[in-house]
């Protein structure tokens, strides 16, 4: 079942519900995948994965500090159609008060 959801006439998306069978596939397709992603298993040595997740944790905020002087504001940039898309929950942030409730 496809629901279309909208405030105006400003489609923002669509909401469907899975079938069984999708829901399978990609249950499937994410466990197939899972062993792609584990840094620990993957690297050349358990003690090598487990070093680097344990210097990234120890360094995230020398590297947050690096990443924003780099990037500025140019990375995370105004989100002004969130008072369109979510009403309900930013609606009232926006000055917005005339809300369409179309659940």
């Amino acid at each position: 079942t496809t629901t279309t959801t909208s405030t105006t006439n400003d489609q923002f998306w669509e909401e469907f519900e899975w079938t069984t069978n999708e829901k399978s596939k990609v249950i499937q397709l994410l466990l197939k995948h899972e062993t792609k992603c584990n840094i620990i298993d993957n690297a050349i040595t358990p003690q090598r994965g487990r070093y680097i997740i344990d210097k990234y944790d120890r360094d995230a905020q020398t590297h947050w500090n690096k990443f924003y002087s780099s990037h500025e504001t140019k990375f995370f940039k105004d989100r002004h159609y969130l008072h369109k898309a979510f009403p309900n929950e930013f609606g009232v942030i926006y000055g917005d008060n005339n809300n369409n409730n179309n659940n």
